[in-house]
C-alpha cells in the first residue's frame, strides 16, 4: 500500500506559483463583490500590483501565496511613492 501511495506522490504534478496565485485570488471573489463600485477599481489594482512579481514569488520554496502577493503590493505602492516624492520635489 505504501508503494502505491509513494508512486501517487512521485506522479503528483507541483502547481506552478502563477497557478497558486490564481487560486488565491479566487478566494478573494466575494470580498471584492462587497466593495462598493470606487472600491473595487481600487482593489483590482491592488490584485494586479499582486501579479506583477510573480516571478519573484515563485523563487520561493513552498511558498505561502499571500506573502509574497502583499510583498509585490507593498514593493509597488512605494515604487508609487517614490515615484510621486520624486515629482513632487522638482515642483518645490
Amino acid at each position: 500500500m505504501s508503494i502505491v501511495f509513494i508512486c501517487g506522490i512521485l506522479g503528483r504534478t507541483v502547481s506552478t506559483y502563477s497557478e497558486v496565485v490564481k487560486a488565491e485570488l479566487k478566494k478573494w471573489k466575494g470580498f471584492r463583490k462587497g466593495l462598493k463600485r470606487r472600491d473595487r477599481k481600487v482593489f483590482d489594482k491592488v490584485i494586479d500590483y499582486a501579479k506583477l512579481n510573480r516571478s519573484a514569488g515563485s523563487q520561493m520554496a513552498n511558498p505561502n501565496p499571500f506573502q509574497p502577493m502583499v510583498l509585490s503590493v507593498l514593493l509597488e505602492q512605494q515604487r508609487e511613492i517614490e515615484r510621486l516624492k520624486n515629482e513632487i520635489g522638482e515642483k518645490v
